[in-house]
């Protein structure tokens, strides 16, 4: 069994397979002991990449084609591979060793489709599922964009058509921040922009879906953007609380719970089959869809690990059983997974520096529990994922900010790992201020 992933560590719930024998990743290498064979384009360059702006796919490196010729080497012989989500490289080594090789996952031409949020959002609200009111411009029509958010009572939020993390996202209260936005998306067909729904709440479901359109819910949580010291994007995602998500009401989530399996059953209709996740917003006593991930997600780790940990299957399995014609799990509803799930948290730091930095110890600070930590002499470049931190508790009451003592907690592992913060962050030194460990 092998892994391919943006990042190692995600493959951590295939270590229960004792045939697990290879991981393939580009950042946050595995480094366990029992997988005989872990290629990480971090260790392999010393560097840590922002995988919202990376594509393997677009890396012509001697590190990038020694990661694919290992990978083939690997797949000489019978394997089966997991993967985090497709991409051209790995498609092409599963497709030259389809003789010995189950794929586990969609082909990348499957995939592209899938991602192009304009299409997809369109499809689904004339299915009935509640999405977010995206109104698209192209590069030549901006003029009525401009119009509009003259005449708009509330700011309005601006995307392109793919994105991840949070990048290609903005807000733009006035033609000036427009500008920087639209400028940001430049190249693409569509510009798209909605009234920005304030307040809301943001949230995130992982789900697996099968061949016949059953689909399996694996948890949900409340999702962290934009949190200021974590990230420098407006919209940045920046982790998961899975406690919080209970103050939601029983309504609520059940209407939650049907959106998801609506996409699911959608995706299922067009060839789509295992894990993917969704993003939505609550907003004024409503749940209305963000976006559609047609993958594993930031949330799947710790999602797998708390399912563990309530003695229910993973998303990992289900994704396994899915393409190796298993029938699914328990039929937990999505109220059932909220109350059966621990109440954790994970909060993702970022680096907020505009150049590389190299961290300076690979060790979790003082009385907290870090993951993903790069070695040292690492250089993470700007916006790369500096460390994640788990939260026993809640880490947030509203999606954009976190409680006191996990904030307190992430200035400290920010400030142990000695990656600079920008001026403009106005954070007292680590003398003057207390430090709460999470």
């Amino acid at each position: 069994m092998a892994w391919f992933g943006t990042r190692g560590t995600d493959s951590a719930s295939l270590l229960a397979f004792p045939e697990f024998y290879a991981t393939f990743s580009q950042t946050a290498p595995l480094s366990a002991v029992s997988v005989p064979g872990e290629w990480c384009l971090e260790t392999m360059t010393g560097r840590r990449v922002d995988l919202d702006t990376y594509d393997i796919d677009e890396d012509t490196s001697t590190a990038a084609r020694e990661l694919r010729r290992q990978l083939l080497e690997v797949l000489r012989t019978p394997a089966v591979v997991v993967p985090y989500r497709p991409s051209r490289l790995l498609s092409s080594a599963c497709f030259l060793a389809a003789d010995t090789v189950e794929y586990l996952g969609q082909f990348i031409d499957a995939q592209v489709a899938l991602e192009h949020k304009p299409w997809v959002e369109s499809e689904l609200r004339r299915a009935g599922v509640p999405v977010v009111e995206w109104t698209y411009y192209t590069p030549d029509d901006l003029s009525r964009l401009r119009d509009r958010l003259d005449l708009a009572r509330t700011p309005l939020v601006v995307r392109r058509n793919r994105s991840a993390g949070g990048v290609g996202f903005g807000v733009a209260h006035n033609r000036d921040e427009l500008a920087l936005n639209v400028a940001e998306v430049e190249g693409e067909e569509f510009v798209a922009a909605a009234p920005y729904l304030h307040p809301n709440l943001p949230l995130n479901v992982g789900a697996c879906v099968f061949a016949d359109g059953t689909t399996t819910v694996h948890g949900a949580s409340v999702q962290l953007i934009g949190v200021p010291g974590c990230t420098t994007r407006p919209f940045g995602y920046c982790g998961n609380d899975f406690g919080t998500i209970r103050d939601l009401g029983r309504g609520e989530l059940e209407e939650l719970d049907g959106i998801t399996r609506r996409v699911g059953a959608w995706m299922a209709a067009r060839g789509y089959r295992g894990a993917f996740g969704i993003d939505a917003l609550a907003h004024d006593g409503r749940i209305v869809l963000m976006e559609v991930n047609p993958r594993f997600q930031g949330s799947s780790a710790l999602a797998a690990t708390l399912a563990y940990d309530a003695g229910l299957p993973d998303l990992f399995l289900e994704h396994m059983a899915a393409y190796l014609g298993l029938p699914p799990g328990p039929a937990l509803s999505l109220r059932e997974w909220v109350a059966e799930q621990p109440c954790k948290a994970q909060v993702i730091c970022h680096n907020l520096a505009r150049a590389p930095e190299p961290v300076a110890a690979a060790y979790a600070p003082d009385g907290a529990r870090c993951a993903m930590l790069p070695a040292p002499g690492v250089e993470v470049d700007p916006d790369a994922v500096l460390c994640k931190l788990v939260v026993d508790g809640r880490a947030t009451d509203d999606g954009f900010t976190l409680c006191p003592a996990v904030d307190q907690a992430v200035r400290r592992a920010v400030d142990s790992l000695c990656v600079l913060r920008p001026e403009s962050a106005d954070i007292p030194p680590a003398a003057e201020r207390e430090l709460v460990p999470a």
